[in-house]
């Protein structure tokens, strides 16, 4: 049965194998098999999954054209189901070590040195397949033809070294950067633009998870919904090579997706394709959409790669819709939002108990309404962490949940060896997923890790430039490293992105006055607390404060301030009471802080705001209450 299977498997795919998109859906079709059967059967029968083995028919046909000498290379590119000449060059090498253009001269060479076709050598059976070791034969001729390429490498100038495949140097090894704009709504339904978004941002998720590409996150090309400048502006803003646009139309059970993949530099189009399919099938649309981007940019998927690019999350609709809105909501971040998006991803899983990311998301959602005190504190961490690993559970592979596990554990558990492990993982399986380098660059502040938290924060960034918290970390570990102009510059282009945001003016109040810049500190201040809090006093009464009792009174301002609050943050207090340098108090707030388990209380590790207060029995009780005394200053 298992060679009956095989058989028909392979007949199957070489009946097809000139047709560029057949996959796992069209092949599953062909065999009269469900796909959850054909995954199993091919992964137990060939130890490969399906798109591997398609691939490795694919080549190893490939290899026998070009030893019979049919055709020229890009011909039997396109008729062995490859995109572009380009991308069987590369999957060609990566598979057998060599690229196509080789194999003539390794035949001519083959025959002139008399070498006889023995069973080691010859051709491979065109009935089955047999992977790599059918071209055993080739490995004397190899290494001859390696010799001497090495041997004419060393003698190169440097300016043609950088030409040859697998130096550092390679333009085919640059990583290629990619950002996915807002897809339009052309719907009559304008409530549907959440549909859109939602697609946008899965087709963005599908090609974060190729590691040869850099994709910048959704929140930096939010900024471009209304009014984009040209892409020539848009590229040089994000630093990207490569703009997808697209639009989304849906009338009853049909949909229409259309996209343009653009050279953003040069405004060039690359390629555009209309998908006009069932609802259904969107989740096939965007695995499509993913596979022909990585043709054009010649990425070489590894399995996993191709594993994530084509999961589907779910198949009902509906579900998919309640996900989708309650990512719409959750990343607007405040507080109505992410109860709405509770409700969303709740009513997703009650129609699909199944769905992995609906579980992720409602993590998330208690995740941040804890964070920001908008929900009991032990019970949203609890709830949080059973709903992250209830994700895990069903899906190891989960990054979004990794990184939500590994920030409770930094800021609700202080368990700090399962948060570096959790963030790491998030970060290895997805090497573009923004909120899993912010939370590692944070817990790595926390323990003192300079240097790594720089790295990781700088490469959030480098993601998602215009995001409103990676800049805010950002700054804040410019300011624990000691870089107070670094950390001034950083927070003043914060405002420049977000002018609202007028909490940023009182940072750098707290940043001038490490500085010893009065005059600079007594101006933020002024922005900030006419702005940000609920006060009838005017500028003048803030100047003759100043006068009277300098900047030590505009700090007993903002601490009466918050006392007067409903719900007085005793972290903030202490905070406040450090900037005076009066330890007691701030010893007494910060006990506080403790008995309310404030998630930012453990940043006081690295804050050097606290630096005089580390010899103090009472300071160390409280680091050492958090596990952090070994991530000592």
């Amino acid at each position: 049965m298992e060679q009956a299977f095989l058989r028909k498997l392979n007949d199957t795919i070489y009946q097809n194998l000139s047709k560029e998109d057949f996959g796992v859906k069209e092949l599953s079709h062909e065999m009269n098999m469900s796909r959850s059967t054909l995954l199993r059967k091919v992964k137990k029968e060939t130890h490969n999954s399906v798109n591997q083995y398609i691939r490795q028919l694919r080549l190893e046909r490939a290899m026998e054209m070009l030893q019979d000498n049919v055709a020229s290379v890009s011909e039997i590119a396109f008729q062995t189901g490859f995109g572009s000449p380009a991308y069987f060059n590369t999957c060609f090498h990566h598979y057998f070590g060599f690229p196509p253009g080789e194999v003539k001269k390794m035949k001519t060479l083959t025959s002139k040195q008399g070498i006889p076709e023995t069973e080691s050598n010859a051709k491979p059976n065109k009935k089955r397949s047999t992977g790599k070791n059918s071209f055993r034969w080739m490995i004397p001729v190899s290494v001859v033809l390696i010799v001497g390429i090495t041997s004419i490498f060393f003698i190169l100038p440097e300016s043609l070294k950088t030409w040859f495949p697998g130096n550092s140097g390679a333009m085919g090894n640059k990583v290629k950067s990619i950002a996915v704009l807002p897809f339009k709504n052309l719907s009559e339904d304008k409530e549907f633009q959440y549909f859109a978004d939602g697609v946008m941002e899965d087709i963005l998720v599908n090609l974060s998870y190729v590691k040869d590409f850099k994709v910048v996150s959704r929140t930096s090309v939010e900024t471009f919904r209304e009014n984009a400048p040209p892409l020539p502006e848009i590229s040089r803003k994000l630093n990207v090579d490569y703009i997808l646009e697209g639009s989304v139309q849906s009338s009853d059970s049909q949909l229409r997706v259309r996209i343009q993949f653009i050279e953003a530099r040069t405004d060039s189009h690359l390629f555009s394709e209309t998908f006009d399919r069932d609802l259904s099938d969107i989740f096939s649309i965007q695995s499509e959409i993913a596979r022909k981007i990585s043709r054009e940019l010649q990425a070489t998927l590894s399995e996993e790669e191709i594993e994530h690019i084509e999961k589907m999350p779910t198949r009902n609709m509906e579900a998919y819709k309640q996900y989708l809105m309650g990512r719409y909501f959750w990343n607007k971040r405040d507080k109505a939002s992410q109860l709405k998006s509770i409700a969303c991803f709740e009513n997703a899983l009650a129609i699909d108990s199944t769905y992995t990311l609906a579980y992720a998301g409602l993590a998330d959602a208690y995740f941040i309404l804890t964070w920001w005190d908008w929900y009991p504190r032990q019970e949203g961490y609890l709830k949080a962490k059973k709903l992250a690993l209830k994700a895990l559970e069903m899906d190891r592979e989960l990054a979004e949940a990794h990184a939500t596990l590994g920030g409770i554990f930094c800021y609700g558990d202080w368990n700090w060896l399962e948060a570096r492990k959790e963030l790491e993982r998030a970060i290895k399986i997805n090497p573009n997923y923004v909120n899993g380098y912010q939370y590692y660059a944070e817990f790595l502040d926390i323990i003192n890790d300079r240097e790594g938290a720089r790295k990781s924060i700088d490469k959030a960034l480098e993601l998602d430039p215009y995001a409103y918290m990676p800049n805010v970390i950002s700054a804040i570990c410019y300011s624990n490293e000691g870089k107070l102009d670094e950390s001034i510059k950083a927070r003043y282009n914060i405002l420049e992105i977000y002018p609202d945001k007028f909490e940023i003016y009182y940072s750098l109040f707290q940043n001038y006055i490490v500085k010893k810049d009065s005059l600079k500190a007594l101006e933020t201040f002024k922005k900030y607390w006419m702005k940000e809090t609920p006060s009838e006093i005017t500028v003048h009464e803030i100047e003759n404060v100043y006068k009277k009792s300098g900047i030590r009174g505009l700090v007993e301002m903002c601490i009466e301030s918050e006392l007067g609050n409903p719900r007085p943050s005793p972290y903030v207090i202490a905070i406040k009471y450090a900037m005076l340098g009066e330890k007691e108090k701030t010893l007494t707030f910060l006990e506080k802080a403790m008995e309310e388990r404030i998630p930012a209380l453990p940043r006081i590790n690295s804050n050097p705001l606290f630096d005089n207060l580390r010899s103090e029995p009472r300071f160390k009780r409280l680091i050492e209450e958090m596990g952090l005394t070994r991530f000592g200053k």
